[in-house]
């Protein structure tokens, strides 16, 4: 995807929240532009905004513990794995084998080998 259609996604998004500051879809999509464009801390803050207003979101959940990975940030990126993987089960191999990434990241290769 174009670079120019995550900034049109988050123009939107903005545009929503100034009539709606209470939309967990708005800060979500504009968590997830602002990952894909790599302002990682911006997405980290929208994916927060939504774990407060709805703290069973799981996919905000897994998607900040990404964010967190990407900074090196792995001890918060495996706690937010967990939220996720305590929210949803059904796709919890999927989360498990991100958990096990991340503890392998940074070098906790005991704790990575109990999820593989």
């Amino acid at each position: 995807m174009k670079k120019g259609l995550f900034y049109d996604a988050i123009k939107d998004c903005n545009t929503l929240l100034s009539i709606d500051p209470q939309n967990v879809g708005a800060y979500y999509t504009r968590g997830c532009a602002y990952e894909k464009l790599g302002e990682i801390d911006k997405g980290i803050e929208d994916f927060t905004v939504v774990l407060q207003l709805d703290p069973n979101h799981v996919n905000a959940a897994f998607a900040r513990g990404a964010c967190q990975n990407r900074k090196g940030d792995f001890v918060k990126a495996i706690e937010d794995y967990n939220m996720a993987l305590e929210k949803d089960c059904l796709n919890g191999p999927k989360k498990l084998l991100r958990r096990s990434s991340s503890r392998t990241d940074k070098s906790d290769f005991s704790g990575s080998q109990r999820y593989y």
